[in-house]
């Protein structure tokens, strides 16, 4: 007898039933800096909803998102100085109001668990792109090494 057809609901119902739990998954691949990033869903992209940033964080010394991000990063086992990195990351992200897709690739979509991943299985290359975030403020500009000035880019 052949099978009856399936609904769609049905089957995004049982595949998401299936899945793992976001915190087991690994990820496969790590988000490019912003100006490689997919701007929008297209062919084979699915879009990322915006990061949820507090537009005015009342917290005490010591007890902001990313001194929390920190203490998470070093009990999972991210070493130190990177975990030192990656707070200053969040914080220079927040306070300096990056774009959004540098927000998400600063943790603020997750609560920075894909970024502690990424922080344990690839720290060269997450080091990398953490200092030029912070050396360019967010790839807005740079110091110029001979006179040490500012330099927006267009």
């Amino acid at each position: 007898m052949p099978e009856a057809p399936r609904s769609a609901g049905a089957d995004v119902a049982r595949k998401a039933a299936s899945a793992p739990s976001a915190d087991a998954v690994e990820p496969k691949t790590f988000p490019h800096p912003a100006s490689e990033a997919p701007l929008g869903a297209g062919a084979g992209v699915v879009a990322t909803p915006a990061p949820h940033v507090p537009p005015d964080l009342q917290c005490e010394p010591g007890n902001y998102p990313w001194d929390h991000w920190q203490r998470k990063a070093l009990a999972a086992g991210v070493a130190p100085e990177l975990a030192d990195l990656g707070r200053a990351v969040m914080r220079e992200a927040y306070q300096h109001d990056w774009d959004k897709r540098l927000k998400m690739l600063c943790g603020w979509n997750d609560h920075g668990r894909c970024i502690i991943q990424q922080a344990l299985h690839c720290p060269a290359v997450v080091r990398q792109r953490w200092q030029r975030m912070l050396d360019t403020d967010g790839y807005r500009g740079e110091r110029d090494p001979q006179t040490g000035e500012w330099k927006s880019w267009p």
